[in-house]
Order: structure tokens, then sequence, then C-alpha cells
């Protein structure tokens, strides 16, 4: 999928600019990019770190929320449960995400923007990798003196929306993101 750095030309990217010229604009500054599976979210999600810090000079974590997801073999475990039940699964489910360790993160967010603590900084432990068999083994720690973009599923639920400064919601046509989840995953997943 080809995206376009002209998407920051849209007016809403044209707000967070806005935002950060601002001195008065309290960190971290927080954006929310939801929208279902292959609309664009990390592509878009690094196009926005890639201007804010070159723009702005200021530090940009992106933090994606599939790291939340419980390992890969429950998961797999979950769906053929449900299979074999003939249950109806047409969405990653929330039961697949483990929100509480994106807890430590937002509390501490909340009590900066409050200016409850000084501490910018906060390391997540267990964290779901792809890139290691789907194991929740990775570790992220971020800086909150800066932006940070959380990107995926779910940025709409409470837990994370009250303190986003910022939510975007993509949208695209089911076939064409049927064709490109197939292809994104055909290399761990069967069709």
């Amino acid at each position: 999928m080809k995206l376009s750095t002209k998407i920051l030309n849209f007016k809403i990217f044209k707000k967070v600019e806005e935002d950060l010229k601002n001195p008065k604009t309290k960190y971290p500054y927080c954006i929310g990019i939801d929208g279902a599976t292959a609309t664009g979210k990390t592509i878009l999600s690094k196009i926005l770190k890639e201007r804010i810090e070159k723009k702005f000079k200021i530090k940009t974590e992106i933090f994606q929320l599939d790291s939340l997801l419980k390992n890969r073999l429950f998961r797999e475990k979950q769906v053929s449960i449900l299979k074999k039940n003939k249950q109806k699964f047409f969405y990653e489910a929330e039961e697949h995400m483990n929100f509480d360790k994106i807890k430590k993160l937002i509390n501490k967010i909340k009590d900066l923007k409050l200016s409850k603590i000084k501490s910018n900084y906060v390391t997540l432990k267990n964290l779901y990798s792809r890139e290691k068999n789907g194991s929740c083994t990775d570790q992220k720690t971020f800086d909150l003196s800066q932006v940070i973009v959380f990107e995926g599923h779910y940025t709409s639920q409470n837990l994370i929306s009250d303190y986003l400064n910022l939510n975007i919601i993509l949208f695209a046509n089911r076939n064409e993101i049927l064709k490109r989840k197939i292809t994104r995953s055909e290399k761990y997943r069967n069709s």
C-alpha cells in the first residue's frame, strides 16, 4: 500500500501542527490512529512521526497496540475452541488483548498531564513480538516529554482515548482490506 505524505495536508494534521507550535501544549502530546486491519495505520504513524521530528524537532514514539496481544499460541487455541463450538469469529476479539500492560503507561501520562509527577520515563515489559514467534518477551521504554502515537485497534477505548489529544480513525474498502491482509500475513498464516 502506498500512502502519500500529501495526507498530512488534511485539516486534522494541520491541527496537530498548530498544537505543537503552541507553547502551552502539555506533553506528552498523544495521538491515536485507529482503524480496521490493513487500513494504513502503521504507514500513517511512520509518516506522521517523520514529519513531527523533522519539522518540529520533537522526538516521537509510536506505541503499536499489537504489543498488547496475548501470545500467539493462546490466541490460536482460543480460535480453535470457537471453531470447534461452531461460534462465529468476525473480529480480532478484545479477549486476545492484555490491556493491563498499557495501564502503567496511561497512568503515567495521566499524572504528567495533571502535573503530579516529574519523571518522564516508563518501561513496559512482556510486550508481544511478531518477530519472536508471537511470544510476549519484548520491552519498550517511553520518554513522555514528547509526542506519542498510539497505533492500532482500540484507541477509542476510554482507557486510551481519555488521554489522547487527537484520535484519527482510518477507513478503507472491505475487499481492499482483505486483499492487503492476505498479502501481508501470507508468510505466517494461511488465507
